[in-house]
This record gives structure tokens, C-alpha cells and sequence, in this order.
């Protein structure tokens, strides 16, 4: 198990270095201009890593450490809907995680007849939890553009595995 932490905290340092050095190449080669023309026209929308180690990397350190298979997967669950809001505008994300917490059972009655407190601890929760996990998306993938369209999980004998499906487009 301990040869596990080491392999995915190397390979998260390894994706740190590479989002600072693309930030890098992107400052330089907007701040650098040929004939008024900028050499690097928008950030890239892809990232070299696997989307299955991405998603791995914004939820693990919030999974609580006694969590069995079910939660870990309900938590990816809330990691993938954390990444793709964290694709959309601004102003969209506080509607679009309003029409998730509609597909809470018990949460849509309460949204429904505007009153909070029977479900207010359950939201605060989730809200918090999607703001942090976009939080996390930003600061580790902020150019990758990627929509998380589904995933599978697997149990492993110590541990689990991801295998992410996703498209790469614009904001639906």
C-alpha cells in the first residue's frame, strides 16, 4: 500500500511541474508577440496526464481515510460533477448544482416550497464539498478542457482504478 502513495504522489508532482511550466510558456508566449501577432493564442485544452489519475487527484485528499468502496465511488460521483462545473462560466455553476441537489431524494421538496432547514446541513455540505473539488480542479488542471462523461470503478485487492470516459467540446 505504501508503494502506491509514493507512485501517485510522484506522478502528481509530475503534473504540477507540468501545469507551471505550461502557465510559464503561455505568460512568455503571450508577453512575447511576432509583428503584433501573439505565438500562443489561448491555453491548451488538453492535459498529457490520464483523466482517471486527474479525477483521482482532486477527490482523494477530501475522501475520508475509513471510507468503503460504495462512499469512495459516491465521492468520485461528486468529483466528476465538480470537474465539469468547474468547465462552465461562473454564473452557470450555482444553477446547474441547484438542478443536481433537485435529484437528492427529500432535497427537491425542500427547494421546492424555498425552505432549507430540513435539508440546510446536507446542502451546506455538498456545496461545500463541489466548491473545494473545483477549487482543486482549477489550481491542478486549469487548461484541461476535458467533460468527464462517465467512469467505471474497480475494487482491487488494496485500493481501486478508474477508467474515465470523457469528450473533449465546448460548454453544453
Amino acid at each position: 500500500m505504501g508503494a502506491g502513495i509514493v507512485q501517485r504522489r510522484a506522478a502528481k508532482a509530475l503534473r504540477r511541474r507540468a501545469v507551471v511550466k505550461e502557465r510559464r510558456r503561455t505568460e512568455l508566449a503571450n508577453d512575447s508577440s511576432a509583428g503584433g501577432l501573439t505565438l500562443w493564442s489561448e491555453p491548451p485544452v488538453w492535459s498529457a496526464c490520464k483523466l482517471s489519475d486527474a479525477l483521482v487527484d482532486i477527490a482523494e485528499p477530501l475522501l475520508p481515510d475509513d471510507a468503503d468502496f460504495n462512499s469512495v465511488h459516491n465521492w468520485f460521483v461528486l468529483a466528476m460533477f465538480g470537474w465539469n462545473l468547474a468547465l462552465l462560466p461562473v454564473g452557470r455553476r450555482r444553477e446547474e448544482m441547484g438542478e443536481m441537489f433537485k435529484t437528492i431524494p427529500g432535497v427537491d421538496e425542500h427547494l421546492a416550497l424555498g425552505d432549507r432547514s430540513g435539508s440546510s446541513s446536507l446542502l451546506s455540505a455538498l456545496e461545500a464539498s463541489v466548491a473545494a473539488l473545483i477549487a482543486r480542479k482549477e489550481a491542478l488542471y486549469p487548461f484541461d478542457r476535458r467533460w468527464i462523461i462517465d467512469f467505471e470503478m474497480m475494487e482491487t485487492l488494496d485500493s481501486y482504478r478508474l477508467r474515465v470516459t470523457s469528450v473533449l467540446g465546448e460548454v453544453p
